[in-house]
């Protein structure tokens, strides 16, 4: 095995006049920058998973590809307006927000099954950034009023049963999230 000068002769030997030439100080360096890069890699993939988009207009987002790629479901009203989509490739989980006005999203519970928030399970996305409703993080809220939204599932015609959707009380965003946990049987 080579040691640090040697290494360094047998590159000197091969780089053209005028080049610029690997020294054993920056071997050294480089070398040992190596574990702190690898660490901050691995740690910006584990959430490369996780990609969030932002929409203003369900136009905008259907215009990106988000409803043929499946991410944007068919059911979610043409109205909405400031979408926010994540998916997580690895446990095929999802989240999607968007608002719209009371009159479309009274139509759209129509739809849906009731649920009551002790049936009620989900995790936030990561770096959901303020968009997710915080309250939606509890594993099992003590009621429906302490968690300040209507909860309801798919029904199974248009919405798969596996979706939870929330309708926040103090706003137009409605929640909706499947996957990994989905709805207590």
């Amino acid at each position: 095995m080579l040691d640090d000068r040697e290494f360094v002769r047998a590159l000197d030997q091969h780089v053209p006049e005028g080049r610029w030439r690997l020294t054993p100080r920056m071997i050294h360096i480089s070398l040992r920058g190596w574990p702190v890069l690898s660490t901050i890699l691995t740690l910006a993939a584990c959430h490369i998973d996780q990609v969030h988009r932002h929409y203003a207009t369900y136009r905008e987002a259907t215009e990106a590809g988000e409803r043929t790629h499946g991410w944007l479901p068919d059911w979610v009203p043409a109205s909405a307006v400031d979408i926010h989509i994540q998916g997580d490739i690895d446990t095929n989980e999802r989240w999607l927000r968007f608002d719209v006005v009371r009159s479309v999203a009274d139509s759209l519970r129509q739809e849906l099954v009731p649920l009551s928030a002790d049936s009620m399970r989900g995790r936030a996305p990561s770096r959901s950034n303020a968009w997710w409703f915080e309250g939606l993080n509890q594993r099992r809220p003590t009621n429906d009023v302490a968690l300040n939204a209507e909860l309801y599932r798919g029904n199974s015609r248009r919405v798969a049963r596996s979706v939870m959707i929330a309708f926040e009380r103090a706003s137009q965003h409605v929640y909706v999230w499947s996957g990994a946990d989905g709805v207590i049987p």
